[in-house]
């Protein structure tokens, strides 16, 4: 065979994908075995990507050719023999279809030819091979040959079956709740409603109005919290019970590369996973975003995230696309733990108003609060020791959720008004606390209780289904220092720097015309008295101190930082005011 024109520096696996061509698309054999005998022999290498992108359209690509005189040629366009077999004669000519595209391999961005079509993006792995070629600018550019991207594949499992497993009762949505919980990722201890707003948005609240087909069916959803709290973990697991999902981490994405940037090599504009993925109410796919306080150009997401269409236009080329996808943003707060009561600091600054309005939930996940959370949790760490613990059944979940999606959900005249009234409060409630209100708060609350009662099976919505939701949105709120309860949050963390915070937030309210020590003291001795995980919480924090009085502890400790910032003033003898 005739030397490469094209000098790699490398090629790993090449000789597999030459066999591969060779016994595929010449001798006819089935793709399958060639790749397995291929991995059998180590001819073939296999790597953790994520793919970024695919070609808008395929490409008919010259795979294999003979010459008259006898001369064989493997990917010539590939290898840098077009120039060779151009002044020849072909007597074989062996054409098939490729796709195009860039991936993220150990966070260099190569580009890939891929003779596997390409069903989904995101994290993955593939086989084939690595051909790395040293630019003149001595940049090492690699090119994937693809003979296999690892997909995942579901299969529906009969009703019967399902409904055999998961004891779900039409209505009894509590009970449905804990089912769910229970059956989604099994192995994490807790974090319910985390659960139930991951999985109704892979629901979604379709179908959308026959006469306002633009109303938004697909849920944004915001996880944030400090490393640990089993975030990624459940991205992982709902990206596990559905095929149409891309996991993809914000530091090897763009916001560009989520939506479809402009190859200047093949002058095109490719595809991203929101628009690959992009379907009706029955059909969307999800994309999960790990790390996304490192994903640049949030903005550009702004009307695909909402409307579900994206515009471009890039290098002469013009592309209007669809993104109907549900999104799952997971993230570390910016200052590295969660500071409750001040809302815009705990975002990257690309996360501004605009993007958070578009947020139907914002989810703060909770750390273990409680020795009883950490025994259960210990519990279910010795189970996996010893392989007793329940994994999780991805096909029976994914049946469950296209049965849910098929479920159309009615919300009667009156429990129409009762939502009314609810969202006044709602609405009072989150501006107290200095949240962010527009039109599409309302459409986010609506959103949220359709698709919840599409994943637990209330067809028809009552005042008490309404209740349920607006509890779980409470506990949000309350989570973030932002609700009433917020303060018991705080102690239970047991960080002063937040109890003093959120105890601020009670003197704003409570303290118009100052507070005594007297005042303070007796309120949190109220908390305390009424929650035992509180007064423990706080008896473990004065022990730290070495204070055993409560009202000396307060004072010098969580008063003091107040009174350090500028927070809090003496306006009387022996009395506090909040500084407004």
């Amino acid at each position: 065979m005739p030397k490469s024109q094209r000098q790699y520096i490398s090629t790993e696996g090449l000789d597999g994908v030459n066999q591969y061509i060779r016994e595929v698309f010449k001798d006819g054999k089935e793709p399958g075995e060639v790749i397995k005998e291929l991995v059998e022999k180590n001819l073939v290498v296999t790597r953790e990507v994520q793919i970024l992108t695919v070609s808008q359209y395929d490409k008919n690509m010259l795979v294999y050719a003979e010459t008259k005189d006898g001369n064989q040629y493997v990917l010539p366009y590939i290898t840098g023999m077009q120039d060779v077999i151009n002044k020849e004669v072909l007597t074989t000519q062996i054409k098939t279809n490729v796709q195009l595209g860039k991936l993220v391999h150990n966070n260099v961005e190569s580009r890939y030819v891929s003779f596997d079509k390409v069903k989904t993006v995101g994290k993955t792995q593939v086989t084939g091979a690595v051909l790395s070629m040293l630019k003149p600018n001595g940049f090492v550019e690699d090119l994937f040959i693809i003979l296999k991207i690892h997909q995942q594949e579901l299969k529906s499992v009969p009703y019967d079956y399902m409904l055999s497993i998961l004891d779900i009762r039409p209505g009894e949505f509590e009970h449905n709740a804990y089912e769910l919980v229970t059956n989604f990722a099994p192995d994490v201890v807790g974090l319910d409603d985390v659960k139930q707003i991951l999985l109704a948005a892979d629901v979604g609240s379709g179908p959308p109005p026959k006469d306002m087909p633009d109303i938004r069916f697909t849920l944004n959803v915001m996880l944030v919290g400090p490393p640990g709290l089993a975030k990624t973990t459940l991205g992982r697991r709902l990206c596990m019970i559905d095929p149409r999902c891309a996991y993809i981490t914000g530091s090897a994405s763009t916001a560009t590369s989520l939506l479809a940037p402009y190859d200047a090599v093949s002058k095109e504009i490719e595809l991203g996973p929101m628009i690959i993925l992009s379907g009706d109410y029955l059909d969307f796919g999800l994309v999960i975003i790990d790390e996304s306080q490192k994903l640049k150009g949030v903005g550009e997401l702004r009307t695909a995230l909402e409307e579900g269409i994206v515009y471009v236009s890039k290098g002469g080329k013009n592309l209007v696309a669809e993104t109907h996808v549900s999104t799952v943003f997971i993230m570390n707060p910016a200052l590295g733990d969660w500071v409750p009561g001040e809302v815009m600091r705990n975002f990257p600054s690309e996360y501004d108003e605009t993007i958070l309005s578009r947020m139907d939930a914002i989810v703060l996940v909770p750390p273990i609060t409680t020795e009883q959370q950490f025994a259960n949790i210990v519990k279910t760490a010795l189970g996996k020791f010893s392989g007793r613990v329940v994994t999780q059944d991805n096909d029976l979940l994914y049946t469950y959720i296209r049965y849910a999606r098929l479920r159309n959900v009615t919300i009667p005249g009156q429990v129409e008004d009762y939502i009314l009234d609810k969202a006044k409060e709602f609405f009072n409630e989150m501006r107290k606390n200095g949240l962010h209100v527009d039109p599409r708060t309302a459409y986010n609350m609506i959103r949220v209780i359709r698709a919840l009662a599409k994943l637990l099976w209330v067809d028809n919505v009552t005042n008490e289904f309404v209740d349920f939701v607006l509890g779980i949105q409470k506990t949000w709120l309350n989570r973030m220092g932002l609700g009433a309860d917020s303060i018991y949050y705080a102690i239970l963390s047991e960080s002063e720097a937040k109890f003093a915070v959120s105890l601020l937030d009670m003197m704003r309210d409570s303290c118009v015309e100052g507070c005594s020590l007297g005042d303070i003291i007796q309120y949190i001795e109220n908390l305390m008295n009424n929650n035992e995980k509180v007064r423990d919480a706080i008896e473990s924090m004065m022990s730290r101190r070495g204070y055993k009085t409560l009202a000396a502890y307060i004072d010098d400790i969580i008063l003091s930082k107040l009174r350090e910032k500028g927070d809090i003033y003496k306006c009387r003898e022996n009395a506090y005011c909040v500084v407004r």
